[in-house]
């Protein structure tokens, strides 16, 4: 292989590092995508993100930090990194994947994701978009299926082929893995030999598709959650090592005496999910929590109990142990095989460690 082939893969592989560094980095501040672009003096890292002020920190600390990083870790000389804020999120094929993800993985139903995933592109403003979803889209025993959906223009070969978007990801929700590709074709996209493109008329089912259930399904739900005791659980990482995540222990006389779990509680009479998380969280450890987003559902039958778990960040490290918790610790997830944990903590276990190896 020639000097100058053998430079062209190691710089492309780099670079494809370099993005799948950023993308596990800022996946909290909305990572959209990025742009690499190498110059004689300096290499221009763009990234586009939801929210840009996550990315460059209280003065600049975190957008320092990354440089630091990608100086130290991938041997790139003068790295200097922009953000550009994303406008329309329902245009970027990575975080539309990234939302149907993560509501497979809530138990939601696959089909009206989708629908409405694809009807909020086509009203954003997009030519053409198509959603495949392949896996265990049904219940346990079920055979693994694909869904496909599109609306309006997608090039499927030649040239043009390359003209939209695309994302992929792995959903793992608890009766196995559903990967979910995006496409998506911008507004203004100029296609060779196709100079208009037709107004896109939605069929019915996708244009009043809403990912909400029917209100019909919605009250029965309402009903059923009510004979059922609902708990929230927090699962938050240490700023210092994201590796691991707070547990705590049940003090003595409590259900789940001496067992050990996320922080979390019931949820009172009238108290919305969040409302009660914060709560539960200053009670039990001392900590003010904001909430990232919605992680995962576990169901425990026997007890007739539904966990809400959530992703969140504590403000600052004070942690004080609650009355009616006996310990907290920092754990990783291969080390929370050593500790006695409570009911529905293995499932939570398992699916925090599929899903930081996608």
């Amino acid at each position: 292989m020639m000097v100058t082939e053998r430079n062209f893969i190691q710089e492309n592989l780099k670079a494809y590092k370099v993005y799948k560094f950023l993308e596990k980095e800022l996946d909290r501040a909305g990572f959209s995508r990025g742009e690499i672009q190498q110059t004689p003096i300096v290499t221009r890292i763009i990234v586009y993100a939801t929210n840009p002020g996550k990315v460059i920190g209280k003065k600049g600390m975190s957008i320092n930090e990354l440089t630091e990083e990608i100086k130290k870790n991938f041997g790139i000389k003068n790295p200097q990194i922009s953000v550009e804020e994303v406008k329309e999120p329902r245009l970027e094929p990575r975080i539309v994947a990234k939302n149907i993800v993560r509501a497979l993985e809530m138990g939601k139903n696959a089909k009206r994701v989708i629908y409405s995933a694809l009807r909020e592109i086509i009203e954003a403003g997009a030519l053409g978009a198509e959603i495949v979803a392949a896996g265990k889209l049904a219940a346990k025993g079920a055979r693994a299926k694909k869904i496909r959906i599109s609306a309006g223009y997608i090039p499927k070969a030649g040239e043009p082929a390359k003209l939209p978007r695309i994302a992929s990801y792995t959903a793992y929700p608890k009766y196995g893995a559903i990967g979910v590709t995006v496409k998506i074709l911008l507004p203004g996209t100029k296609i060779p030999g196709k100079e208009e493109i037709k107004p896109i008329v939605l069929p019915k089912v996708i244009k009043e598709s809403k990912e909400e259930v029917s209100k019909e399904a919605e009250n029965k739900e309402e009903k059923h959650l009510k004979m059922r005791i609902l708990i929230v659980g927090a699962v938050i990482r240490n700023k210092a090592d994201k590796s691991k995540i707070l547990l705590v222990q049940q003090a003595k006389g409590h259900t789940h005496e001496g067992m050990w779990g996320v922080p979390g509680g019931k949820v009172k009479e009238k108290e919305s999910l969040e409302e009660a998380l914060k709560r539960e969280i200053r009670e039990e450890t001392n900590l003010d929590i904001s909430v990232v987003r919605p992680l995962h559902i576990i169901k425990l039958e026997k007890e007739n109990v539904v966990i809400y778990c959530y992703e969140c960040e504590y403000q600052e490290e004070k942690i004080k142990p609650g009355s009616d918790i006996a310990k907290a610790a920092w754990v990783s997830l291969e080390e929370m095989e050593k500790y006695k944990l409570r009911p529905g903590m293995h499932e939570l276990k398992e699916f925090l460690l599929r899903s930081s190896h996608p």
